[in-house]
């Protein structure tokens, strides 16, 4: 049970850039929180596929803060909308995902208790295109993510849609930057370098959309901005442990669809770091096409 005094006021950004089919579920998933004190901002990263005409009905009828800006990408559209919030806490949700009712009642209840934990992160369902749930899944255990954690992965990292943010955090070390693709991984390195806590419940927040737009991103871009995100950190003693465990896991993915840049990735793996599991990838490149 919360007090009015606990109900810290959340402001919930979402960024959109042509979801025409998805965006509604977005905004009304925000609408119909069982938590009585937020507001929502939505910034429309230039759509042209009708999702700004859909979010001018939306923003009409259920008064919500919109804003059009030119196309600039979704760190840009993010902090844009982290600007506009006035919330003690941040939840962004990514315009193709869907907020369970009582997600931010929950993680509010877990923030005001948990002082030393800047972010909080749930678990999550997966749904298709239809809005189907498309497969179960392993529910990971209550933990808690330091810098290592996240650098190493050794523990479950938390969605971006599932994220309940001290803005006092933010304020502090700036919003995304838009020179790296992968904005979570840059965010919760940076949080947690900070010496700042991530948090990941047990409890299911969010729908989290798998389509083919999200699936087959470009490895080469992927490959390039992980690099540039671990290089931040070349002074810690894991960078060039962590560092060549991500080149031999690209290695063996790539293996199979592009032998030119396998073989580069090849050549950025010290020997002394190659290991058994990597035969496989030799074996591809072996193989004839």
């Amino acid at each position: 049970n919360m007090s009015q005094v606990n109900k810290p006021l959340v402001s919930v950004v979402i960024t959109c850039f042509n979801h025409v089919n998805y965006i509604t579920d977005a905004v009304e998933s925000v609408l119909s929180q069982d938590y009585p004190n937020m507001e929502l901002i939505v910034i429309d990263d230039g759509s042209t596929d009708g999702s700004e005409v859909l979010l001018d009905e939306l923003a009409v009828k259920h008064n919500f803060k919109l804003v059009h800006q030119q196309n600039s990408g979704v760190a840009k559209a993010s902090n844009n909308g982290l600007s506009l919030c006035r919330g003690k806490y941040i939840a962004t949700l990514d315009s193709d995902d869907v907020f369970f009712s009582d997600k931010l009642r929950k993680q509010v209840l877990f923030m005001e208790k948990k002082p030393d934990i800047a972010v909080c992160g749930g678990a999550l369902l997966l749904i298709d295109e239809e809005g189907k749930i498309s497969s179960p899944r392993r529910f990971p255990e209550y933990r808690e993510l330091d810098f290592e954690d996240v650098l190493m992965e050794k523990k479950d990292i938390i969605a971006s849609s599932s994220a309940l943010i001290r803005k006092d955090v933010i304020d502090k070390l700036g919003g995304y930057n838009p020179e790296y693709r992968i904005q979570d991984l840059y965010f919760w390195l940076k949080i947690t370098a900070a010496g700042y806590k991530i948090a990941g419940l047990r409890d299911v927040l969010i729908y989290y959309r798998e389509h083919g737009a999200n699936n087959h991103s470009n490895y080469k871009a992927v490959v390039d901005c992980t690099l540039r995100l671990y290089k931040q950190y070349e002074g810690h003693e894991l960078y060039v442990a962590v560092r060549d465990k991500f080149l031999i896991s690209m290695f063996l993915k790539v293996s199979k669809k592009d032998k030119k840049y396998a073989v580069w990735l090849l050549k950025q793996i010290p020997l002394k770091a190659y290991s058994s599991k990597m035969l496989r990838g030799f074996l591809r490149l072996l193989k004839p096409i």
